[in-house]
This record gives C-alpha cells, sequence and structure tokens, in this order.
C-alpha cells in the first residue's frame, strides 16, 4: 500500500502519468502529489508512513500504551 504526503489517501497502486516535457512521473491517483510506502499499525490497522510509525505501532496506538512516557 502507498500513502498521500498531502492527502493522506491510501492505495495499492500509483497512479503514472507523463509530463508535457517527456518527464514520467508517480504518485497519489487522487491528488498527484507524491505517495510512499505504508504500513499497518499492529494494533488497530491504521496506514501509516515510515516516519509515523514506532516499532510497528502508529503515534496513537504507541502513546496510550504508555511507551513514549519511558
Amino acid at each position: 500500500m502507498y500513502k498521500c504526503t498531502e492527502c493522506g489517501e491510501v492505495f495499492p497502486y500509483m497512479a503514472t502519468w507523463q509530463e508535457s516535457h517527456g518527464e514520467r512521473l508517480q504518485g497519489c491517483p487522487y491528488c498527484f502529489n507524491p505517495a510512499y510506502p505504508a504500513y499497518e499499525c499492529l494494533i488497530c490497522g491504521e496506514w501509516c508512513l515510515d516516519d509515523e510509525l514506532e516499532y510497528g505501532l502508529c503515534e496513537k496506538c504507541y502513546s496510550e500504551r504508555g511507551y513514549d512516557d519511558e
């Protein structure tokens, strides 16, 4: 899965398009902005970007379990 950095949509395949000057780009099929691989939180199943996860947990699940108090 992939997640858009702008609109936050999650999708299985990136859109591919060609710019008028010939450059071929890939990104979000909804808003055509950059998208990156997304990973599922091990507890709640929310799709997150790599920098939004701590030990496989989204920020909310990580915080709710008290891990951020260490």
